[in-house]
Parts: C-alpha cells; structure tokens; sequence
C-alpha cells in the first residue's frame, strides 16, 4: 500500500485521519479503547470507519469523563494491540497520506508502540504508514494562530470554532477525524501551494522551532520539578501556557521595535 508520492500538492492527495481515544494522556503507556478513520478527498469526507478496542485494563471514572467511553462498552471489543490491522483491513488507507491532530507524536506512537515489531520492519502494508511523518494539523494551527491569546487555544475544539469548523462529538474518535480533516482544509489557503514534501519539512522545522520555545520557558522558570511530560513536542494545557507567555514577549518586542510579526 504506497503512499502518494511526495511532489504532489499535499491538497490534491487524499488524507486518511485517524485518531485513538485511550485510557490515558501518555503515549508511552497508554492504549487505545476507540480508533476511527475519516478519509478525505480535496476536502470531502468519502468514507469512514470505527469502532471500540479493549485495552485489557480497567479505564478511569477521569479518563472515561474525557471521552465518555465505559469499560462495559469495550468488553467485548477486539484486542488494542489489533488496532493498525483493523485500520489496514478497511481500505480506507490505500494511497493516502495520514494525518492526526497532534498525532505525529500520539497516535502515531501509541500505533508503533502496539504494533508487532518484527511486522512494523517487514509489512508492505504497514511499513509505510507507521514509518513516515504525518501530517498533523496541530503544528500548523500553532504557528498560523501564534498571535492568538488565551490558554486552551490549539485545543481541537477551540482551534475549529476559530476557523469556522464545526467540531461533532468532541473527544470521540470519528468526531475528532471528522473535524480534524475539515480544518486541514479550512488551512490549506493559509498553508499554500506546497507539495508533501514541502509541507512536511515545514512541518518538522516548525515542531522543533516548537520545542526550542517550551526549552526556553522551562529554562526562565524558578526552580522546581519539571512537568512531567511524553517525549516531543509540548501538548496540552501546559503547551498553551508556554505559547502564550511567548506570545506576550514576542509582541512587547515588536511593539519596543514599532511593529508586529505577521
């Protein structure tokens, strides 16, 4: 199952979104109890595909309160770890390229790290989607809305009510692929005319630009316990915090300097 090839325009390739709801934020030990895909062609839903996982471990009243997924609703679900076989038996996947918000260093984990591994090096099928970047939306909405105040801003949901989007059944595995596709494509006029290849290098240059920042902040912090946090790029509520500290000195900066950054 090849991808689509890299110099193409990343708007005219077809985009699978895929997205896991799980029984807790860190990727390094979290499973999956929900996984959906929403294929996208030049911005249109076209199919789709979900269905529950069971981890094998009692869920959270916290973690079930996230995405409202019950330990009665998965029991009888198949297995987690058979999650990319299920993606890969729909279809949905043949020539596309993946995408999921925040989901480079989430779902995308979370996948590999489930996944068998002697397969992930040797499956036609499954190399090159649990091999290559995603794309991920997230990394783009944090640099286009840069300039934008308020803690909890890039969240999925709030980042869709921005730009138009209508965000359905939030926390739920097809509702977050859903809107996740839609607002990619709302981007793509801000994003331009870039091939994958192209998008994709920005993508890494401006997720590592990303981490430096958070760097940085944590380095101007008082003394104390560092957050606990995945391996990557900063994600969630703390993610904010940074991104709006600097976005507060960058634009005190430009104002010193008599302007604004774009």
């Amino acid at each position: 199952m090849p991808l689509p090839a890299l110099n193409r325009l990343f708007a005219d390739v077809p985009w699978c979104v895929v997205d896991l709801e799980t029984d807790g934020p860190d990727p390094a030990v979290a499973l999956p109890c929900e996984v959906a895909v929403a294929r996208f062609e030049r911005g249109e839903l076209v199919g789709s595909w979900s269905t529950f996982l069971n981890p094998g471990r009692e869920m959270s009243a916290e973690v079930i309160g996230v995405h409202g997924v019950t330990n009665e609703m998965v029991a009888e679900a198949p297995p987690a770890a058979k999650a990319i076989w299920l993606l890969l038996e729909t279809g949905l996947l043949d020539g596309a390229y993946p995408v999921g918000y925040n989901g480079q260093d989430y779902d995308r984990a979370i996948l590999r790290r489930i996944a068998d591994p002697e397969r992930q090096l040797t499956d036609g099928a499954l190399v090159p989607w649990l091999g290559c970047t995603w794309i991920d939306p997230l990394v783009m909405v944090r640099d286009i809305d840069r300039f934008v105040p308020g803690s909890g801003r890039h969240r999925l949901s709030v980042a869709c009510a921005r730009h138009g989007i209508e965000h359905v059944d939030a926390h739920r595995a097809f509702g977050d692929c859903n809107a996740t596709g839609k607002l990619l494509w709302s981007l793509r006029e801000r994003i331009g005319d870039m091939t994958l290849e192209q998008l994709l290098s920005k993508q890494i240059k401006r997720a590592q630009v990303q981490e430096a920042e958070f760097q940085k902040w944590l380095s101007r912090q008082p003394k104390r316990d560092e957050p606990k946090r995945a391996p990557g790029p900063v994600v969630g509520d703390l993610a904010d915090e940074v991104f709006e500290h600097e976005r507060q000195e960058t634009e005190a900066d430009a104002t010193r300097e008599g302007g604004h950054e774009a």
